[in-house]
Parts: C-alpha cells; structure tokens; sequence
C-alpha cells in the first residue's frame, strides 16, 4: 500500500515542477517576443512610414478641437480707440475743465475785450457707413461726474424751464424756436448735438468765465455786453447756447443777445462795412488745392496705406467692397460713433475649412485701424492749407469774420478812450456805450475754422476737433510813455497762445516774454490792407469773360 502512494506523489512533484517552468519558459518566450515585434514596429514605421503616420496623424485629429481659431487672423489689438492721439484730440473728451492760458498775462496789461469763434460741441455721425448696423448715440445730458460743479447740475433743470414756454422770448431767441434749447432726446438724429457736446461747451464758458470775469481782468460780462451769433443748424444753437451758460452768471434763456448768421463764414457787410460776402469763382481755388494734393507724395502714400489696410478692414468688417466705402473723411465721421463714445468697434467672425478642421478668425475695426484711417486726413488737411490756391481762398472766405473781429476790438478801444476822457480816469464806468459787447461769441463748423487758421497762418492745420476755439483778446497797456503802443492783440488756439504764428505778428513784431501780445494796430492794418475786393473783382471779370466766350461757342 506505501509502495503504491510513493510513486503517486512523486508523479505529482514532478507534474508541479514541470509546470512551474512551462511558466517560466512561457514568461520568458512572451517577453523576448515583445522586443521581437517592438523591433518589427520600429522597422515597420521606417520602412512603411506612410500608413502608419496616416494612422498617428487620425489619432491627432481626433485629438485636437473641430474648431479653433486660425494662426493668420488678425493681430490683436486690444488699445482703446480713445487711446490713440490723434482720436482723443479730435474728441475732445471733457473730463475736466479745458485746459488753456486764456487771460494770463502780466499784470500791466487790461482786458478790453475778446471775441471767440468756436466749432459746435461733439455730434452724431453726418455719415453712414455702408451695411452699417449703426448703435444709436444718446442726447441726453450726464452730468453725473460733475456733481461738484453746481451749476453744471443745474442746466437740464434750467433748460426745461425755459422751454415750456415761449413768453417774454426776446426777438434774436424767437427765431430759434424749431429747435430744443438743448439736448434732450433719448437718441439723437444724424449731426444733432449729443449731451457729451453740450457739456464742453458749458466748461468752455466756464473756463473763460472764471478768466475773464474774474480778477485780475473782472471784464463785465452779463446779458448787455455778451453777444452771440451762430449758423442756423441745431447743432451750433445749441452749443451757443451751452457756451453762453457756462459764461454768463445771470444767464437768462429769454434775453440772450443771440443771432443767426446766414453764411457759416460770418459774413455781414451791415455789420461790418468793407466786407465782401460775395466771390464768384472763388471755390474753384480751394478745389484746385484740393486736386493738386491728391498727388502730392505724402498724401498719396498715407492713402495707399490706408488703402491696403485700414479700407480692407473696415471692408471685411461690413461685408461690402472697400469700393463702397465712402472716402477717409467719410470713415472716419462714421467711426467718431464708436471712438468718442467708447462704444465696442463692430466686429466679423470668419469661419475656414482646413484639413486639420475648422479655424475661426476675427477681424475688428480697433486702434490700429484709427491710426490708418487718420493718417491720409491730416496729410490731405495739412497738404491744402499750405496750398497756395487755398491760401488765396481762406484769405478771401475769411475777410468778412476777421474784418468783424477787427471792427469790433476796434470800437472797444474807442470806447475805454471816451469813458477815460468822460471821467477822468481809467476805472471809470462805461454808461454812455453800456450795450456795446465785450465778448462775441461765433459758434460755427470745421468749415469754419479751418480756413480762419490758414488765413491766420498758423501752424496747427489738422481737422479741428469738437468744441474747438479760436480766441483774440484785445489788451490795454495801463502805464505806458507817449509814442508807445497802447493796444494789443493776443491769438489763443484751444487756450495755446499762437500770436506769433500769425501772418501779422510772426515777423518779430510779438513782445518778448511770455505775454505773447502783438500790437492791434498791425492786425487791424493786415485785414483792412487786404485787397480781397479787388481779387475778387478780377475773379468776377474771368468768369464774365468766359461766359461769354462759351454763348458764342453755342452760337
């Protein structure tokens, strides 16, 4: 019986032990035949690269996103438009008071008198771009960062009470009546004043306010010796009415001495004898300038820039051709809406089919943009008021206004004169000439202002801004010898002094220091001096002549 189990376990040891090595020859053949086929893989992959990498790159596939956005979109931006130069220049945000040296001369010098000219406050969009989808502007006035300015918190209040009715309304406020005294629509129509337009000019006349009607000059300024004029457009009603609040502190909605002017240049020849309003064949000078400087190198390559890449953009943006654009000025009018509002600048998302998928790409009009639509307006500015024919053409545009300036600084020294001569003495009041205006006011356009700066010869020949002023204060020396100049004028650009710029005062005829003052009698002799009469005679007798030459022709 023992011998019988002996072998019996003996069988079992052994089967046991042969099994444990069939695992370990097992073990060892599945691992040598791994390396085996890792060598076999990597020869496959050198050897027959082409499908295997077809395999890697569907895993890739698989991997990465379907959508992402493409590496050539377009380069980010992300700059506010109102961070660009020249856009918050031409903006004119008002944040504060406007900054300026009006009034700060020397204490040995009386302010007489000053009269202003000013370009209306900011406005909605003359122009609309193409396939635009337009945001509206607000009309309504925000005075929520002037909470410290109590008069500035009252205007809306003081505006509506004069607006509900029309009572006792003087004669020169009566013919405004079609229109709002200010902004007060929820949205504002093409070219109205907005809110923010209406606010820079109430800092503007409470900037010249605070040095004017102050001391040192306390230049009485009030109802009877403010006088305004403006162009019949809203828009510059509008602002002259703002300015007007800002300045006078018994401002009185019903009694402003506030006319219309029927021509943007201010011309009246009632008002100021020698003026010449009329000048048939005149524009064909500034049209002239304006063709010669679309070749001129400068202005042709700031627009081929523009062109190739600001025009595509704004382009792409709209969905339209960029020969559907309208031109540089034009986009830029249109673009104010987002820049000066900080408004979101439109966008265009662009989706493109790609082997790896599909990419997104997205195109804004941004900074970027601004500053290459900007560039081929100012060269085109800059180009024409340097331009010989438009030089001709400012100077006799302009010589109506600049005549009434003079006329009107003129009649001020006349009167410190007689009151002196009356009473005795400098400080006496004026009772005999009580109406006769100390400040003037001209509230007009771009078109205004531009060719009164070239005619002046200053240098700051770029598109005017929103709510810009061109100011001339006329001074009294209050001790001076016999045979010294009495009088002066002073030329102030958005509160810069540019006396000295001027064509009158730029040949070493400015008093040193910083007075900036030129005498008045060499501004009052350079505008009478100008023969634009006789110029524009000339003109009359050209165009007489050819339209003789083109009857007998017909004949």
């Amino acid at each position: 019986m023992h011998s019988q189990k002996c072998p019996r376990i003996l069988n079992m040891k052994v089967l046991a032990l042969l099994g444990f090595l069939s695992l370990v020859i097992t073990f060892i053949t599945v691992r040598y035949a791994g390396d085996q086929q890792s060598g076999v893989e990597n020869d496959f992959l050198v050897h027959r690269s082409g499908h295997v990498k077809g395999v890697i790159n569907m895993r890739r596939q698989n991997a990465r996103p379907s959508h992402y956005m493409c590496k050539d979109g377009q380069e980010m931006d992300t700059r506010p438009l109102l961070s660009v130069p020249r856009v918050g220049k031409y903006c004119n945000i008002p944040n504060s008071e406007p900054p300026g040296e009006e009034g700060m001369v020397s204490k040995d010098y009386k302010l007489l008198a000053a009269h202003v000219v000013i370009r209306h406050g900011d406005r909605a969009p003359l122009i609309h771009l193409p396939n635009e989808k337009a945001p509206p502007l607000s009309c309504l006035v925000d005075m929520s960062q002037f909470k410290h300015v109590p008069k500035m918190q009252n205007y809306q209040h003081v505006m509506a009470q004069a607006a509900q009715t029309t009572e006792n309304d003087s004669d020169s406020v009566a013919e405004f009546r079609r229109w709002a005294m200010y902004p007060s629509r929820t949205e504002c129509g093409e070219g109205q004043l907005t809110g923010r337009g209406a606010t820079q000019q109430i800092l503007s006349g409470l900037h010249l306010h605070q040095r004017y009607a102050q001391s040192p000059h306390n230049l009485s300024l009030n109802l009877n010796t403010v006088v305004a004029h403006t162009t019949v457009v809203s828009r510059t009603y509008q602002s002259a009415v703002a300015f007007l609040y800002g300045l006078l502190t018994d401002f009185n909605p019903k009694k402003l001495r506030l006319h219309g002017a029927s021509s943007i240049m201010f011309c009246d020849s009632n008002a100021a004898p020698g003026s010449v309003c009329s000048c048939p064949g005149l524009e064909a000078f500034r049209n002239r300038a304006i063709s010669k400087c679309k070749s001129d190198s400068h202005v042709f390559q700031s627009l081929a820039r523009y062109e190739e890449t600001a025009a595509k953009t704004v382009a792409q943006v709209l969905g339209v051709p960029d020969v559907k654009l309208p031109t540089p000025e034009g986009v830029m009018d249109a673009l104010s809406r987002y820049a000066c509002h900080s408004i979101p600048p439109p966008c265009v998302t662009t989706t493109t089919n790609t082997s790896d998928g599909v990419c997104s790409s997205v195109t804004c009009i941004n900074a970027k943009t601004m500053e290459a639509v900007w560039a081929p307006v100012d060269a085109m500015s800059s180009c024409i008021s340097s331009n010989p024919d438009y030089r001709k053409y400012s100077a006799a545009s302009t010589q109506g206004l600049l005549l009434r300036i003079v006329q009107g600084l003129h009649r001020a020294t006349l009167r410190r004169k007689n009151n002196e001569k009356n009473t005795g003495t400098e400080n006496g009041s004026d009772t005999s000439q009580k109406h006769e205006p100390v400040f003037v006011l001209y509230s007009g356009h771009d078109n205004t202002l531009t060719p009164l700066i070239a005619a002046l010869g200053l240098t700051d020949t770029v598109w005017p801004g929103y709510a810009t002023r061109l100011v001339f204060e006329l001074y009294r020396r209050k001790w001076s010898s016999s045979g010294k100049a009495q009088h002066f004028v002073r030329v102030l650009l958005n509160g810069k002094p540019v006396t000295y710029e001027t064509v009158f005062c730029k040949a070493g005829s400015v008093l040193s220091g910083a007075n900036d003052l030129c005498e008045f009698e060499r501004f009052q002799a350079h505008i009478v001096g100008m023969k634009v009469q006789s110029f524009c005679s000339s003109l009359r007798f050209v165009s007489n002549s050819l339209n003789r030459r083109r009857k007998r022709a017909q004949k």
